[in-house]
């Protein structure tokens, strides 16, 4: 019988996966219980759903089964062209060669190679990385009492964006929620630098991830406890499936901000946008950020 998206239910799959230099038993099928539409487990989106009278046999969406190694997703994008994706169980190697070298004091440049293996054969790759790092507050120098410099605010935060109606791959639109770590360092009384991770928990996409870095400003001329502000940043994002906003992206806020009175803290609603710089797409977002001030020596 056909179901509410025109195809078959998948109820159960067996076999192997063949590769090299071995294959790999199929164990089971991963259950959507969102079928047959679109669920998300395991870092893919998918809805076990065959198309048997249709030009392709599965959407983007695809089947999701467990081997004896690890997890596969089998999808199609095309009439003609289908993927087959693979996370593998936990364990495996990584092996790492880092060289890095002291530029001036407090900065330190490198780079790394390495390889890794994932317990199932087709788990492996090679990494390359590069890298330029700074002390935040600098180290005491031999023979001194202490550090010197001046005192620079210095903020961790935590922070839950929405981002609305985001394009996904299979063509559908949804909200996603996530969670974020944030760390804002003040150049000025006004101007701060800001670095930004953030992971989706929520909107069906849990391996959709963000890394954004750029600046900001804000207001010191209110009274006090409020305080408005905006920033700008650029980064990465991508994973679960997601097509709208990921690649390289741009993200812009507004803010305003409560300070309880006498505390370091302080509550932030913010609203923006964020878009892809490649026009995959864009999407309102809206913040509640909690955040924490401290002092550190500055440079």
């Amino acid at each position: 019988m056909l179901n509410a998206v025109g195809g078959y239910d998948i109820t159960g799959i067996s076999g192997t996966v063949n590769g090299n230099p071995s294959s790999d038993a199929i164990t089971g099928l991963i259950a959507n219980l969102s079928q047959p539409f679109i669920g998300s487990c395991c870092g893919f989106n998918y809805d076990n759903v065959l198309f048997a009278l249709g030009p392709r046999t599965f959407d983007t969406g695809g089947v999701l089964f467990s081997t004896v190694s690890g997890n596969y997703n089998l999808w199609m994008n095309s009439d003609t062209d289908a993927q087959l994706y693979t996370y593998g169980a936990p364990g495996g190697l990584d092996v790492h060669g880092t060289l890095s070298a002291t530029l001036a004091p407090g900065w330190q440049a490198g780079a790394s190679l390495g390889r890794l293996q994932g317990p199932a054969p087709g788990l492996r790759g090679r990494v390359a990385e590069v890298w330029l790092a700074a002390d935040l507050e600098p180290a005491s120098l031999p023979s001194t009492a202490g550090r010197s410099g001046s005192v620079s605010r210095v903020e961790w935060a935590g922070s839950l964006q929405q981002m609305v109606d985001v394009a996904r791959r299979d063509g559908s639109t949804r909200s996603i929620q996530t969670l974020g770590l944030v760390l804002n360092r003040w150049l000025t009384p006004e101007l701060y630098a800001s670095a930004q991770a953030h992971s989706a928990y929520g909107g069906q996409a849990g391996a959709y991830s963000i890394g954004l870095v750029g600046a900001g400003w804000a207001s010191t001329a209110l009274p006090a406890p409020w305080q408005v502000g905006a920033e700008l940043l650029v980064g990465g994002a991508g994973g679960a499936g997601v097509q709208g906003v990921s690649g390289a992206i741009a993200q812009g806020l507004v803010w305003a901000g409560l300070a309880p009175a006498g505390s370091a803290q302080q509550w932030r609603l913010g609203l923006g946008r964020a878009a892809s710089l490649r026009g995959g797409g864009a999407s309102p977002v809206a913040s509640l950020t909690w955040a924490v001030a401290f002092g550190q020596v500055g440079r």
